[in-house]
């Protein structure tokens, strides 16, 4: 894959992802630096690409990320929308189930296993709760 963006074959149109994870997978995959050698003008400083990365909804992330398991309930993570499963998480409030997701919690990786920022993980988990009460 990353040879194919080098060489200018990366065609994310037709990966059915959303806009916001197409430019986050190019902003993780891109280049760290640029070259500039002495006595030639300096590159025009760019804002780093994470700091243009639109912050996702949650229904984004938790498509993009959460539903690889709360979507089945794989390795006992409540199944999105079951509100018997949700009730003991949710009644341990929000700030709970926000550090649980940033940090990991039992078989949880925190934030899911991805790098996205803590307003993302933040809106997901408040998407799931939303769908499951």
């Amino acid at each position: 894959m990353v040879a194919h963006y080098l060489e200018g074959r990366f065609d994310t149109a037709n990966t059915g992802q959303s806009r916001a994870a197409q430019a986050q997978l190019l902003a993780r995959i891109a280049p760290l630096g640029q070259v500039h050698v002495a006595g030639e003008p300096a590159p025009s400083a760019a804002a780093p690409a994470a700091a243009k990365a639109k912050i996702m909804t949650g229904e984004e992330v938790y498509h993009t990320v959460c539903s690889a398991c709360h979507a089945t309930g794989v390795m006992g993570a409540p199944k999105f929308g079951n509100k018997v499963l949700w009730a003991p998480h949710v009644a341990k409030g929000m700030d709970v189930l926000f550090q649980h997701a940033l940090h990991g919690f039992k078989l949880m990786p925190p934030k899911g296993g991805s790098n996205l920022p803590d307003q993302d993980i933040k809106n997901a988990v408040e998407y799931m709760v939303s769908h499951s009460k």
